[in-house]
């Protein structure tokens, strides 16, 4: 990452097996050498970077420019400077926030060009730099695995199997809470008739009081992975291939009895009845809303889901078209090389056996 290179420091890396020492200019230019001084190869990570640029290395002081060109030699400051004294540069090159090096062959470094990703230096985007990921294993299998485009999808099936798995528990819940607010809306109905008497009110609030307690109790239980899934809240689901794929659910309330406003419930009358009436009326209307959103939500999944099973399909296909061997093609081929090594053969036996017939004409 070009966070990783502050100018004027010295920072030495192996890449593809090859030592390279890389800093930053003053001027913000990225100069990448082969890390070893060409005197004794010490290494020039470890020297420093003197005021005017140049490059000092810490065994007999001798200096580089950020071309690698040794401009000058302590002890022989006499003599010229010879001019195979200098160190191979490495092609370097700096493009949207990341710092890319070409360990291989220079004359080579031009035929491609690094992929763009313009959303590592763009502002709109948060870039999270985890730093350098040390991984025993031959860079050749993690390449593979980077291009392996084939274990995405199985992945986020699973993902999307998550995000519904997580919508189901959470609808379950509303279900759940859509029940004992009908129940009190029942009970509520009933104490808002003038005849119920005093003790009929009485045992109709303190069901409300126990029912009120059971909302609190679905709204506190309903979890994903100890996720308190009904209060405020906004989840994001990766459910693409892309960055920019995904999805998003808000819970713009919480259902708690207090947030609900059930949790004080009066029937004393049939003038506050018909006012509790009201509020758990409000209350259905808000977890009918939200069950809404998330019967939704569950049907845009479950076409995502469709989606990437055919989408799976293809690049397995796609795969299978670039990497599996025709195996028509391939014996056709071994035939040809056979009836060739064949003709070979017969050729050369019979460019043997020419001298002999020449030699038994002078006998």
């Amino acid at each position: 990452m070009s966070t990783e290179f502050p100018a004027g420091k010295l920072t030495g890396h192996r890449i593809a097996g090859r030592p390279i020492v890389v800093w930053r200019t003053k001027g913000g230019k990225m100069v990448a050498l082969e890390d070893r001084c060409t005197h004794k190869r010490f290494p020039l990570s470890q020297g420093r970077l003197m005021e005017d640029g140049r490059l000092e290395c810490a065994y007999h002081g001798l200096c580089y420019n950020d071309e690698g060109k040794c401009i000058a030699i302590p002890s022989q400051q006499d003599m010229p400077i010879p001019p195979q004294a200098r160190v191979p540069q490495v092609p370097i090159n700096e493009q949207d926030g990341i710092v890319w090096v070409w360990p291989g062959d220079p004359a080579k470094s031009g035929e491609s060009s690094p992929p763009r990703t313009p959303e590592v230096a763009d502002e709109a985007w948060e870039t999270i730099d985890s730093g350098p990921l040390p991984v025993r294993a031959n860079y050749l299998l993690l390449i593979e695995n980077l291009l392996d485009i084939t274990h995405f999808y199985p992945l986020h099936d699973s993902n999307i199997g998550d995000t519904e798995n997580l919508l189901n528990i959470a609808e379950g819940g509303l279900q759940n809470l859509q029940a004992l607010l009908t129940d009190m809306n029942e009970k509520v109905l009933q104490a808002a008739n003038d005849t119920q008497g005093t003790n009929e009110r009485s045992a109709i609030f303190q069901q409300l009081q126990q029912l009120g307690e059971e909302v609190d109790s679905v709204a506190r239980q309903t979890q994903f992975n100890s996720v308190v899934l009904l209060t405020v809240n906004t989840m994001t689901f990766q459910s693409g291939p892309d960055g920019a794929d995904f999805t998003v659910f808000r819970i713009s309330s919480s259902f708690t009895s207090a947030a609900l406003s059930v949790n004080n419930l009066t029937v004393a009358s049939q003038t506050l009845a018909s006012t509790s009436l009201g509020s758990v009326t409000a209350a259905l209307t808000s977890v009918s809303t939200v069950l809404q959103q998330l019967g939704a939500s569950l049907q845009r999944m479950r076409i995502k889901a469709d989606n990437l099973s055919i989408g799976k399909l293809n690049v397995i296909a796609a795969q299978s078209r670039i990497v599996d061997a025709d195996l028509a093609a391939e014996q056709l081929e071994s035939s040809k090389l056979q009836i060739l090594q064949q003709t070979a053969t017969a050729m050369l036996a019979a460019a043997n056996n020419g001298p002999a017939s020449i030699l038994a004409l002078f006998q």
